[in-house]
C-alpha cells in the first residue's frame, strides 16, 4: 500500500506542503510537478500521500477551502461577485460562478439573495 512507501519525513513534507496550499489559496497551483518540486517529493508520493491523509486531491482541497472563503465573502460582505472572484484568484468571474454553482448547488448572486433573505 501507499503507506509503506511514504517515510516520516515524507508525512512531515505533505503536512508542510498543505500549509504552503493555504498559505497560497488564491494563487492558481502549477503543475503537479512544479508542486512536487515545492514538497520536495515526487509526484507519486505527493499525490498518493497527501490524498492518504487529507482524503481528498490536493486541487480538489484548494477549490473547497476557496469555496468556504467564497461563502465567507458572499454572505458577510457586499463585495461584487466579480471582486470575490478576483480576491479569490479566479481571472474569470464566471468560471468561479460555475465552480459556486458545482459545490453549493446555487449561483453566488441567489446564495447571496437568499441568505439576506434569511438573515434578521
Amino acid at each position: 500500500t501507499g503507506n509503506n512507501l511514504l517515510l516520516k519525513e515524507d508525512w512531515n513534507k505533505i503536512r508542510a506542503f498543505h500549509n504552503y496550499i493555504l498559505n497560497h489559496l488564491y494563487e492558481n497551483l502549477p503543475s503537479m510537478s512544479e508542486l512536487a518540486k515545492i514538497a520536495g517529493l515526487n509526484e507519486y508520493k505527493l499525490k498518493i500521500g497527501f490524498k492518504k491523509l487529507y482524503k481528498i486531491s490536493i486541487f480538489r482541497f484548494q477549490t473547497m477551502e476557496r469555496m468556504k472563503h467564497a461563502e465567507l465573502l458572499v454572505n458577510n460582505t457586499l463585495m461584487p461577485i466579480k471582486q470575490i472572484a478576483q480576491h479569490l484568484g479566479y481571472s474569470d468571474s464566471s468560471h468561479f460562478s460555475t465552480v459556486f454553482k458545482k459545490h453549493f448547488g446555487i449561483s453566488p448572486g441567489k446564495f447571496r439573495k437568499q441568505h439576506e433573505k434569511d438573515s434578521p
